[in-house]
């Protein structure tokens, strides 16, 4: 449900979905295993607007309730998570230049010991770090809770820009299980300040520069990253315009890069970007954009891609969107393997390979409008993604970025076996140290989206719609990119087709 009550917004969504259960065969033992659990979920959100809008306050919760009476879902997902927060914004002066917002959130998850570990040592935190003393990491805990929350300040109007921010999430913090969240354990900051001309002078009907600079810390304070950049744009008289950047992050820890063990002390970066667009009000249409960023180790990407948009008549538009990237990565994290032996780095091997990878997709998007009250919109996307990894190495010590290459050094040795598709390595050759196998880390992913609404609505304010999803997956030959192959392969992949039917409602109280 959602609508307005005076200046107030409401918005509350809640479903349940069902158990779900799969049959298993092992060596012809059949049983049965729940590999979804009945689960309930409501988010509600509230928000008041002040008078003219120069302030506001809002509030948004989030609720997960799983009933977890099957013992290998309980180890799997928590059985319950709430979480909650307040955000707002005021106008500072009467002219409405200088405005503030900000939010305040927290979360508490429970469940079984097992479930709030893999939170615990989930990409989003990797609280098991070894050389992270501020946080305490217990493997028997049943619960997780924490904060998060972000103070902005930004000029709105006038030549002049700026625009500055400081906020954290606590280690503890966590909404996946309603929501998105890709970070835990970090405080970031970070500062624009520029120039804009709003008027048209000479070729240009506007432009604009910035500077800019950001840090990030984990709550220990180690600094995990920072950078300085400078952005432009401009659009000429004939409705062309240009955009861009160049931006230089200095030598810096990344606290990541193990996925859990020691932090990396990784080289330099420079990036710089370029796009390119043309007069957005004709039929036909284009925007190029180019990307291209260097490492000190010797790392190296460019990405490129054009966008074309085409409108036959009032009522159909057509866009596509090739793009085309590549990269090498000179120390890539494949797996981490436990040994005692391994004392520079806590008793934890952590493999790394230099990888190449190309990845070639093509966007395609057409909207129908048949009336005001019937349209189509139509979205297909196929993708190429290819890796290949060789020169594989062992991270050497904390805070540096040195490896020891399998086969090179310490008297390790490296071997293929074709058959079983995985390498055997012996990182010591007569040492004590055992050796241990990795499967081919090379891949081919391969997949092909569609997806087709169509929406009509019947009466004003209630819509219906029917959609239609497909998707196709395909992993072969892996480390071998081919595209005329390739698409053959995923054309004759098996497809995973849903069809929709949604109807909605407005009524007033």
């Amino acid at each position: 449900m959602s609508g307005k009550i005076g200046r107030t917004s409401v918005g509350l969504l809640s479903a349940v979905t069902a158990e779900e259960t799969a049959d298993l065969d092992l060596d012809g033992a059949r049983s049965e295993q729940v590999v979804e659990p009945l689960t309930s979920y409501t988010v509600l959100r509230l928000r008041q607007t002040g008078a003219g809008g120069r302030r506001g306050l809002g509030f948004l919760g989030t609720g997960t309730l799983r009933d977890l009476s099957d013992r290998r879902a309980r180890e799997e997902v928590s059985r319950n998570a709430l979480a909650g927060g307040f955000d707002g914004w005021i106008t500072l002066d009467e002219d409405a230049v200088w405005a503030m917002r900000g939010y305040l959130a927290g979360s508490h998850v429970r469940g079984d010991e097992v479930a709030i570990d893999a939170l615990q040592k989930s990409s989003t935190r990797y609280l098991e770090r070894p050389d992270a003393d501020h946080i305490d990491y217990d493997p028997s805990r049943t619960s997780l809770s924490g904060w998060n929350g972000r103070v902005m300040l930004n000029k709105e109007s006038g030549n002049v820009t700026l625009n500055t921010a400081i906020g954290g999430v606590s280690p503890g913090f966590e909404i996946n299980d309603v929501g998105f969240q890709y970070r835990a354990d970090n405080v970031n900051w970070h500062l624009a300040a520029g120039y804009r001309w709003l008027e048209p002078n000479g070729a240009f009907r506007e432009r604009a520069v910035s500077l800019a600079t950001y840090r990030t810390w984990d709550f220990g304070g180690i600094p995990d990253a920072y950078g300085y950049g400078l952005f432009y744009s401009a659009q000429f008289t004939n409705y062309w315009s240009v955009n861009g950047m160049a931006f230089y992050n200095p030598p810096r820890n990344s606290l990541r890069a193990t996925r859990g063990g020691p932090s990396v002390r990784l080289k330099y970066n420079v990036e710089t970007n370029l796009g390119v667009s043309t007069d957005y009000r004709k039929d036909v249409s284009a925007h190029a954009e180019g990307r291209v960023s260097r490492q000190g180790d010797g790392s190296e990407s460019a990405s490129g891609g054009v966008t074309l948009r085409l409108r036959p008549r009032g009522s159909l538009s057509i866009e596509l969107g090739p793009q085309l990237s590549w990269f090498v990565d000179t120390a890539k994290w494949i797996e981490n393997v436990e040994d005692p032996e391994m004392i520079e780095t806590f008793g934890m091997r952590h493999v790394f390979g230099n990888l190449e990878y190309r990845e070639f997709s093509l966007t395609t998007r057409v909207d129908w409008t048949f009336t005001p009250k019937l349209t189509l919109q139509t979205y297909l996307q196929p993708l190429f993604a290819v890796g290949r990894y060789d020169s594989f190495s062992e991270f050497a010590r904390p805070s540096t970025f040195e490896f020891d290459r399998y086969g090179e050094e310490n008297g390790s040795t490296i071997v293929y076996d074709a058959d079983s598709a995985e390498y055997t390595i012996d990182p010591d050759g007569s040492g004590p140290a055992e050796a241990f196998t990795l499967d081919d880390p090379d891949f081919n992913f391969k997949s092909l989206k569609v997806n087709l609404v169509l929406r009509w609505e019947y009466r004003p304010g209630s819509t219906a719609y029917l959609v239609w999803t497909q998707e196709r997956t395909n992993s072969d030959d892996p480390g071998d990119f081919e595209l005329g192959r390739d698409a053959e392969s995923l054309l004759k992949s098996q497809s995973e087709d849903i069809v929709l039917l949604k109807v909605t409602t407005w009524f007033d109280l």
